[in-house]
């Protein structure tokens, strides 16, 4: 069995849709709860010492705050931009120390990264990280299980402009502006690319419902 919410077979995607419907949301979030009238901006692989910096002025110049997911060995590299993260009100959650292939990483590799990972964000932000999104978005039964009995909350999305195949801003903005994003979407970003850095004002002038950070539970 997998979880999968990039390019996902219909079996997986079945099997996805299922847990979603079964699992507390203390361990499992696809989408905002129903009624919740915000959407979450996430963005995964950073932090980057140039992208990043810009997407946290784009947020700051509109109060909004969005959700972080670090690669452990890149935020080793950056701790003061994680701190930064974490001070300004934005959500810091872990994506693995390598971001290695999910297809070749065993279960025990995934945990020990998982766990270097979440105590390395702790330890920069002082606050508990019980946030963790999958590389790609993929668990088999074994890593999902492992990451749970880790007390972490896998999370996932449910729209994704592939923002790392656009490779430019105009036409990232034109996927978000052509489909807006509506109350309770989770949205799937990334803060290491200068096309959606550049696009984080026009998205955000562009988005109606206020962008509110994700937490276990929610």
């Amino acid at each position: 069995m997998t979880v999968e919410a990039y390019r996902p077979s219909p079996f997986r995607q079945a099997v996805k849709a299922a847990l979603l419907a079964v699992m507390p949301r203390s361990m499992l979030i696809g989408s905002l709860p129903a009624g919740d009238r915000s959407v979450a901006l996430t963005f995964d692989d950073g932090p980057h010492p140039e992208w990043t910096p810009r997407i946290l002025d784009a947020l700051a110049a509109r109060n909004a705050k969005a959700t972080f997911f670090v690669i452990g060995e890149r935020a080793e590299r950056h701790p003061s931009l994680v701190r930064r993260l974490a001070a300004e009100g934005h959500a810091v959650g872990h994506h693995s120390w390598t971001h290695s292939e999910p297809a070749v990483t065993s279960a025990r590799t995934l945990l020990e990264e998982t766990r270097r990972t979440r105590a390395l964000v702790e330890e920069l932000t002082g606050r508990p990280a019980p946030l963790f999104r999958p590389p790609h978005g993929k668990l088999t039964a074994a890593k999902l299980c492992g990451v749970w009995w880790q007390r972490n909350a896998v999370v996932l999305w449910n729209r994704d402009p592939k923002d790392f195949q656009l490779g430019e801003a105009g036409v990232l903005v034109a996927a978000l502006t052509e489909r807006p994003l509506l109350p309770g979407d989770i949205l799937l970003l990334h803060d290491v690319h200068a096309h959606t850095a550049e696009a984080m004002p026009r998205i955000l002038a562009a988005i109606a419902p206020p962008c509110a950070a994700l937490t276990a539970g929610r």
